[in-house]
Parts: C-alpha cells; structure tokens; sequence
C-alpha cells in the first residue's frame, strides 16, 4: 500500500516539530501530500469569542503554522487550523483527507495518566481507523523496519 495522504497534528511543541520532520520525510519519500494540522482548543474561551475575535485568532494562527511549516518541512504541504476538541478535529481531518497516515507527537497536554502517551496522541489511537504513527525520538532519515506485534485479532490482522 503507498502512502498518497499524510497528515500530522501539531501544537508548536517540539515534540509535534519532531513528528512534523518525521512526516515530512515520508511524504518525500512516498510522494504523498501532506496536511500539517493545528487545532485551538479553546474550551471554555471558545463561547467567549465571537465573530471578529474568533476570525481575527484563526487567520493569526494559520499565518503563524504556515510560517512554521515553511521552516521545518522540504516537501509541499498544507496549513490547516481548525477550532474544537484536538482529537475529534484529527480524526475529522483524517477523514475528509482521505488520509493513509496520521503522524502525531507522543505528548501534548501533561496528566500523569498520560505520562506514556500524551492526552490527544492517546484519543486518537483509541478511535482511529487507519494507521498512526507516534513519533517520539527525532529522525533524520527514512525508516528501514517496522516491528509489528499481533495478537491474531481482526486490528492486528488491518495493522499488518
């Protein structure tokens, strides 16, 4: 299967920069088109702004995530922000994309319960239904193996 559609979340961490550079070297080397995503949670702030706040925030934070893209990525990709909860705007994304792939950091947001996986990274892989990639070292090239593990069943069967 070839990887057409990439898209990889990030929130101007640099675990999301290093998921970015990771994804960036697959839509090179696959061709694919890349869809770099930030998502404002705004949560309670959300109700509060309205109208020409809410558009003036958008379009201040898509001129700062393509500025952002333009510096860490070599291939073409795409700016996309987008207002609501981080993870239902991923997999929406993912979704409408069509995408193969999402390629997302390891942590966001800390909770302790989160201290493995970040809070987002961990509701995305709860619900996906395509592949995700958690990046959680920097890479500086391709990767050459994949270690999949099985347990027979029907998700482990899709995975392979």
């Amino acid at each position: 299967m070839q990887i057409q559609n990439i898209v990889v979340p990030i929130d101007f961490s640099r675990r999301g920069d290093r998921a970015l550079e990771q994804a960036d070297l697959l839509a090179k080397e696959e061709g694919a088109k890349l869809t770099v995503l930030h998502t404002i949670h705004l949560r309670l702030m959300e109700r509060l702004l309205v109208g020409d706040r809410r558009n003036q925030l958008l379009e201040d934070t898509k001129r700062q995530l393509e500025a952002h893209t333009k510096g860490c990525c070599k291939s073409d990709a795409e700016s996309l922000v987008e207002m609501g909860n981080p993870a239902d705007v991923i997999m929406d994304t993912a979704r409408l994309r069509q995408a193969d792939l999402v390629v997302i950091g390891d942590h966001g947001e800390f909770h302790l319960k989160d201290a493995v996986l970040g809070t987002t990274a961990r509701q995305v892989i709860e619900h996906a239904h395509l592949p995700i990639l958690v990046v959680k070292t920097p890479e500086s090239k391709p990767y050459k193996r994949i270690f999949l593990a099985t347990d027979f069943s029907d998700a482990s069967y899709r995975a392979i």
